[in-house]
């Protein structure tokens, strides 16, 4: 039985998503920040991407010139936006990267920074909230979701909800060192 409320073959939105999970993931999800550095570079055109993680269809988005595509650690590839991409990574202190192909490509590395809150779903959740394995992400397209995976949101501004893949999860974040009494900028 569907408790959320949403109606049937109708994909949850941010709007939805925000209303239903920031306080759960406030409340049941910890503080984490990503530690790996990750290879991004900045994008001379427009264009779409499609994002795959184990060969399946994650996410697409629509980039712009002078958004950011980021290489993940599955090597799968997603687009942000300069903004985003600055909140989220030293942009400024970019450093070159030791993987010639990925040097060719024009790819430097970028030291994280921020924080996110995240729960893992488990089966039950995702069965209960996602029935159709999918919402919709911060850009407008689906995006894939499966037991096990992480709900993210910023921290502490919760401004978006997305996903990450459970194995990405595990080699990019951990448990971060925050105030107790830090609340969420809702």
């Amino acid at each position: 039985m569907k408790s959320s409320g949403y109606k049937e073959s109708m994909l949850p939105s941010q709007q939805q998503l925000k209303a239903e999970w920031v306080p759960r993931l406030c409340h049941e999800g910890k503080v984490y920040e990503k530690f790996l550095e990750m290879h991004a570079r900045h994008l001379e055109s427009e264009g779409t991407l499609d994002t795959l993680i184990d060969g399946e269809l994650e996410t697409t988005n629509k980039y712009q010139v002078g958004d950011m595509m980021i290489h993940g650690t599955q090597g799968e590839r997603y687009v942000m936006k300069p903004d985003n991409f600055a909140a989220r990574y030293w942009a400024d202190q970019p450093r070159p990267t030791d993987d010639p192909s990925l040097a060719a490509e024009g790819f430097q590395l970028f030291r994280p920074r921020g924080k996110i809150w995240a729960l893992q779903l488990s089966r039950e959740d995702v069965y209960q909230h996602f029935p159709e394995g999918k919402f919709i992400a911060p850009w407008g397209s689906e995006m894939l979701f499966a037991a096990n995976d992480f709900l993210a949101t910023p921290y502490p501004d919760c401004n978006e909800i997305y996903r990450i893949e459970e194995k990405a999860f595990h080699a990019m974040y951990r448990l971060a060192d925050v105030p107790s009494e830090s609340p969420p900028r809702i």
